[in-house]
């Protein structure tokens, strides 16, 4: 049973996910999910992840494995509480299929924190308050 709810699991994934681009088969019970906060790209992307998911042969009545790769733009505090998220998204979903709740979960994490990382120099310049070097045009 589990086997079968797995694969109508894929099926129902590769019909929501662009397969090759979202959605990449690695085998019967291995894939991965590139997700982005705005995919239809309606808007400017400064983060995202890869959701690596294996699954178990208890898989969906035990978590399955899982791991993020090919993040961008989230600090390790972010990426440790998109974890927690995940986390938590799959305690509660356990006995059903629920990689496209995991999907959405971090989907939602992302949309939340879409802020373009900045350089050493912008990020200096936020802690003094901006003021070095802006007002220095009028003695020209």
């Amino acid at each position: 049973m589990a086997e079968e709810e797995q694969e109508l699991e894929i099926e129902a994934l590769q019909s929501i996910f662009e397969e090759g681009k979202e959605f990449i088969s690695i085998s019967k019970k291995e894939f991965q999910l590139k997700l982005l906060p705005f995919p239809g790209e309606e808007e400017e992307n400064h983060v995202g992840v890869t959701l690596h998911v294996t699954y178990t042969d208890t898989y969906p009545d035990a978590a399955p494995d899982w791991e993020l790769e090919d993040v961008k733009g989230l600090s390790d505090e972010k990426l440790d509480a998109l974890k927690g998220k995940i986390e938590e998204t799959i305690e509660s979903s356990l006995g059903m299929a629920m990689i496209y709740v995991v999907a959405e979960a971090c989907q939602d994490y992302l949309k939340e924190n879409n802020q373009k990382e900045l350089s050493m120099h912008e990020q200096m310049m936020l802690r003094h308050g901006g003021q070095d070097g802006e007002d220095d045009e009028e003695g020209d």
